[in-house]
């Protein structure tokens, strides 16, 4: 090979990891809130979590999504936990909503359940986070309800 053509992909190579720095300085991190969370099905046996998150994009262009992480916690006690594929697009200055909806089963955490139905408040923590390529968005959200 040439050494004039080696020369610029030496270079090119060696701004690489300074390039990406650069880009994700310029790049505005995209804010994420739950908007929703809500226990749409409990029953002896399983549970269903229907959350939705709002992510809004304060860029001039739009950002991928490629996946959502979440974790749901019940009296401090991990129910699921998983990673979904999500191949939408933020649009620029614009916000999308996502629908989470999240199936725990209580057989899989047998010594959380007594704890669950012995109450009747449970307390829920959903945490996670969006990945928009460059960086991942962490999100929260806390809150209770009633059993009776």
């Amino acid at each position: 090979m040439p050494r004039l053509t080696i020369l610029p992909i030496l270079i090119a190579v060696m701004l690489l990891p300074g390039g990406c720095a650069v880009l994700e300085q310029s790049v505005q991190k995209p804010t994420v809130s739950v908007t929703d969370a809500q226990f749409k099905q409990v029953s002896l046996q399983e549970g269903l979590l229907d959350a939705r998150i709002q992510i809004s994009n304060p860029n001039s262009f739009s950002l991928p999504v490629k996946g959502i992480v979440y974790r749901l916690v019940l009296n401090n006690r991990e129910f699921a936990n998983s990673t979904m594929s999500f191949d939408r697009k933020i649009p620029a200055k614009g916000s999308i909503q996502a629908a989470l909806p999240i199936r725990f089963r209580y057989v899989e955490l047998i010594e959380g359940i007594s704890q669950i139905l012995t109450r009747q408040h449970v307390t829920f923590q959903l945490t996670g986070d969006v990945d928009v390529g460059l960086f991942s968005v962490p999100y929260s959200k806390t809150g209770e309800f009633d059993l009776r």
